[in-house]
């Protein structure tokens, strides 16, 4: 595709990604290299944050812009310590290395959705513009612009590209997987009829009860529900130990709203005219993101099943309907996704200092990513034993020394 330009490939830096021609957002958003969560407007609704300064390296041909890559530093610790690289990586690699002697810290990529494809080109396979980009990045390391740099939560595909044109083959550690529910067939019949007997009883009773209490789901975009739907994010927020207030969460909204408000899908929950919960979605390619969800708990009956048809059957027919042949779901409740048809997705992370790794770095995240699969297994025995007796979700990862290639081939998820 770059064959006859007489222009050198560069690499500058903008603030934000509406600097960049109108054609270049085009053509990353065409991109079939990137998720979701390299979407250029995505990246713009997280531009502005609390914790992170946001910026991008772009690799540009004359007026083509070939790749970006995201950059986000942090002069303290964030507030969501998954994106924290001693949290994630350094304890287990570096554990003499101080938390604070991390930052300021740089993250590359999406620091959002537990998703990272790296660098994001406007062409598959583009692997001089990852090259430049990747180089550049280091060099910034290196020239003291930071005290570590952090790939967290790469895909596959994301650590497939970017592996190889890192020096020093960085220490990768397992990071919480993807969780995926992938469509057979063509309704939401066959969905059900994939699933074990005992399941799909249990999901025909939920649909009865939602309707027979007289919940109704209606289908919209985000726009203009910012302020309704704060208020139900920060009460399901706070019951899984997020500190996050009401404002917070509104400002998180409208975001969203002002970057891609028309193309949100927002589904809303009500009863007897009056707003109960709510779902947030996001269809890419043929993938639906499933992004949040809010409740008013005050307004709830028990064993309404109301969480979960927004969360999963609702969202489930609108992708029959509509055409996406997939729904993701992100990480954390495994048992409730793994047991409504959800496979598992690997994702991994490595953090590089400004020195190359020693070896027992190496050694210190074989060790640790051995005893995280051992954890992770163990912690859903429950639901192996549910699942028909299988024992094992997670492959053994390789050495983290191994290249990209294998790494890839050798760690997968186990699906249901």
């Amino acid at each position: 595709m770059h064959e006859g330009n007489s222009f050198s490939l560069s690499v500058e830096t903008v603030g934000t990604l509406a600097d960049l021609p109108p054609s270049a957002m085009k053509d990353l958003a065409d991109s079939s290299a990137a998720s979701f969560y390299g979407s250029p407007l995505w990246l713009l609704s997280v531009e502005d944050h609390d914790d992170f300064a946001a910026r991008y390296s772009v690799a540009r041909q004359g007026d083509a812009v070939r790749a970006v890559l995201p950059l986000y530093t942090a002069t303290a610790p964030p507030h969501n310590d998954s994106y924290d690289p001693w949290a994630t990586v350094t304890r287990w690699v570096r554990p003499e290395i101080g938390q604070r002697d991390l930052y300021p810290a740089m993250l590359a990529g999406s620091r959002s959705g537990y998703t990272n494809d790296g660098v994001v080109t406007g062409s598959p396979g583009d692997d001089e513009a990852v090259a430049a980009l990747l180089a550049d990045v280091c060099a910034r390391l290196r020239a003291g612009e930071a005290r570590s740099l952090t790939f967290a939560y790469l895909t596959p595909a994301g650590l497939a590209s970017v592996l190889p044109a890192l020096p020093d083959a960085p220490p990768l550690v397992p990071a919480e997987p993807d969780t995926v529910i992938d469509l057979p067939g063509d309704d939401f019949t066959d969905y059900l009829a994939a699933l074990p007997s005992d399941r799909r009883r249990k999901i025909v009773r939920e649909a009865a009860a939602f309707a027979k209490l007289g919940y109704e789901v209606e289908f919209g975009t985000l726009a203009g529900w910012a302020d309704e739907f704060a208020p139900l994010l920060a009460a399901v927020q706070g019951r899984h130990g997020s500190s996050d207030s009401v404002e917070r969460m509104r400002r998180y909204l409208l975001a969203q709203e002002r970057a891609m408000g028309g193309s949100a899908l927002a589904l809303r929950c009500v009863r007897d005219g009056r707003l109960v919960g709510f779902s947030l979605f996001y269809e890419h390619g043929n993938e639906l993101y499933g992004r949040v969800v809010g409740l008013d708990h005050s307004r709830l009956e028990r064993d309404a099943g109301v969480y979960f048809t927004l969360a999963y059957y609702a969202p489930i027919r609108y992708a029959y309907a509509r055409g996406p042949r997939r729904v993701r779901y992100g990480p954390g409740s495994y048992e409730a996704k793994l047991l409504r048809g959800a496979r598992l997705e690997p994702r991994w992370s490595c953090t590089l200092l400004p020195e190359p790794p020693r070896q027992d770095d190496r050694a210190r995240a074989a060790r640790y990513a051995e005893r995280w699969v051992a954890d992770w297994n163990s912690r859903h025995a429950g639901f192996h034993q549910a699942a028909d007796g299988r024992t094992t979700m997670w492959m053994n990862p390789p050495m983290p020394a191994q290249g990209a290639g294998q790494v890839a081939g050798q760690i997968a998820g186990r699906g249901v």
